[in-house]
């Protein structure tokens, strides 16, 4: 059956969202549900996204589910706290930039990256791999089937945006990509119902794509673009292309299950990938960086 095409006439006014960055996504966000495999467009003719139910396979997905939800826990960030919708304070103790709870106490949030990132400047001027697939290689090698997989997905579904990145990519040092897929990095998310959001960094010639991972029952959780009131309840190893430069946030989640699990996957190529020059390069302005010299 071929996917139902959706085109969206109106939209939510820019300043009436821009006022609401950092805030929850609520019910009356919400005027339509998507339910089953579709393509939506604004008015201008633009994709929004992209639904496909259960395009990934049972197989990849369970294999890499349980490394997934040991890279959103074990390395949790506590530097979210716009996206999570905790507060951040300026200093806890010695610790700078940290998201704290309502009592004050730091917040570890459930999300994390995977592949390689670019130079940050601070702590990090210079690219490197991130921590979870270079201190745990094995179980990033579980992950990978399935980064490729979405690669393949991405291909068949968007060639014109896959080839760009794709090229794009492929330009770039090749320690510091995903080698054989359009990507540099993942990000993921277990249980958060993140904020009101564009998201930044990634190729703007590319596009953003996220699959989805569930185990145990909750309600809620509702991908949702509240500039054009549409959202999904994305099911266990369902896959979403979308523009990331959409606002877009996720309803808050409630279940009886202490376990459930919610994990999602964001795919996409870092746009500073570009300023990565070979491990060799890299490590020296890590030196220069422990040494206290200036990285330029």
């Amino acid at each position: 059956m071929k996917p139902l095409i959706i085109q969206l006439r109106t939209r939510v006014p820019e300043e009436l969202i821009k006022a609401r960055v950092g805030a929850r996504v609520v019910d009356d966000d919400i005027g339509i549900e998507l339910r089953g495999d579709c393509d939506v467009y604004a008015a201008s003719g633009a994709l929004v996204c992209k639904l496909r139910r259960g395009a990934i396979g049972q197989e990849t997905s369970d294999r890499a589910y349980p490394h997934l939800a040991r890279l959103a826990s074990r390395y949790g960030s506590v530097n979210r706290g716009l996206y999570s919708g905790l507060p951040r304070v300026a200093k806890i103790g010695s610790k700078v930039g940290m998201t704290v709870n309502p009592d004050g106490s730091r917040a570890t949030i459930k999300s994390s990256i995977g592949g390689y990132f670019e130079p940050q400047g601070g702590r990090f001027p210079y690219c490197r791999t991130t921590m979870f697939t270079s201190a745990e290689p094995e179980r990033w090698n579980e992950v990978l089937p399935l980064i490729r997989e979405v690669g393949e997905h991405f291909a068949r579904e968007l060639p014109d945006r896959c080839k760009v990145q794709r090229d794009y990519a492929e330009k770039c040092s090749p320690y510091f990509r995903i080698v054989g897929t359009p990507f540099s990095t993942i990000t993921v998310n277990q249980n958060i119902a993140g904020t009101i959001h564009q998201d930044k960094g990634d190729l703007k010639q590319g596009f953003g794509i996220i699959t989805c991972h569930r185990r145990g029952a909750y309600t809620g959780g509702l991908l949702t673009f509240p500039q054009y009131r549409i959202a999904v309840d994305l099911r266990d190893r369902d896959l979403i292309y979308f523009d990331p430069h959409e606002w877009h946030g996720v309803t808050e989640m409630q279940s009886a299950d202490p376990d459930y699990s919610r994990v999602t996957v964001v795919y996409y190529f870092r746009a500073g990938m570009t300023k990565c020059g070979t491990p060799e390069e890299e490590v020296a302005k890590a030196k220069l960086r422990a040494a206290g010299a200036s990285v330029e």
